[in-house]
């Protein structure tokens, strides 16, 4: 496994014409099996993105010049989906049956796009075109009606899913709250796309904060639980 982070400032200034320092960070991570190698990029900010995707770029470049991987890459699309099947696909991220980690979850926000090109019923008329962000409370997901309803879900274009996992490891709790979304794709227009992307961030209860010997070792047992977890998502709905 190989991990690399960035860290640069990016200069904002304000009405007063001072100049501030506002710090991003990338971070790629590489880890390679028989005979896959996964790319996992995280970033804070939109120029941390294009840094991350640009240190990717490079690493698969030279890992191709020497020999080392095929000039194959796995990106799943915003556009590879029919809309009930991207809505579901990111919901399936609050099933985590088969992870020993990951003990429960609260989804906290989802957000979508009415499909400008469906026919959409009276009552949604007005949201045609629309961002809407809903805030969710409870793993049952039952204060979205979206999400509930399949017809509802042929109409609705989903981009994005936070959810928080509660976890538990080696005697150590917490929280890890991940940010799945498809870089912006309901603002990317004429046509909706986006590659899929997740962001995370790791919480620590007071408790346990004695018990953590490595933070960063914390965070990348975390970060392969959800890869895992990732990949199951992945193979239910045949992207690898």
């Amino acid at each position: 496994m190989f991990h690399c982070q960035n860290l640069f400032g990016t200069k904002e200034s304000n009405k007063q014409a001072l100049v501030s320092i506002a710090r991003s960070t990338a971070t790629v991570t590489v880890k390679k099996s028989t005979n896959i190698v996964e790319f996992t990029k995280e970033y804070n900010s939109r120029s941390a993105r294009v840094a991350a995707e640009r240190v990717v770029k490079q690493l698969a470049e030279q890992l191709i010049q020497n020999n080392e991987i095929e000039d194959k890459c796995i990106e799943v699309k915003f556009s590879e989906f029919t809309n009930r099947e991207r809505t579901n696909f990111l919901l399936s991220f609050t099933n985590i049956d088969s992870s020993g980690i990951f003990k429960s979850f609260d989804a906290k926000s989802f957000k979508y796009m009415f499909d400008e090109s469906a026919n959409l019923p009276d009552e949604y008329a007005d949201k045609r075109g629309k961002e809407c962000i809903a805030q969710l409370k409870g793993k049952h997901l039952d204060s979205i009606k979206e999400l509930q309803d399949e017809a509802l879900k042929e109409i609705i274009l989903s981009e994005e899913l936070a959810v928080n996992y509660r976890y538990s490891i080696r005697g150590v709790s917490g929280n890890y709250f991940v940010v799945m979304n498809f870089s912006g794709a309901l603002t990317n227009k004429p046509l909706h796309d986006g590659i899929f992307n997740v962001k995370s961030k790791l919480y620590i209860d007071n408790k346990s904060k004695t018990k953590v010997t490595s933070i960063t070792a914390l965070e990348a047992d975390l970060k392969i639980e959800f890869n895992r977890l990732k990949k199951e998502k992945f193979k239910q709905y045949n992207k690898i």
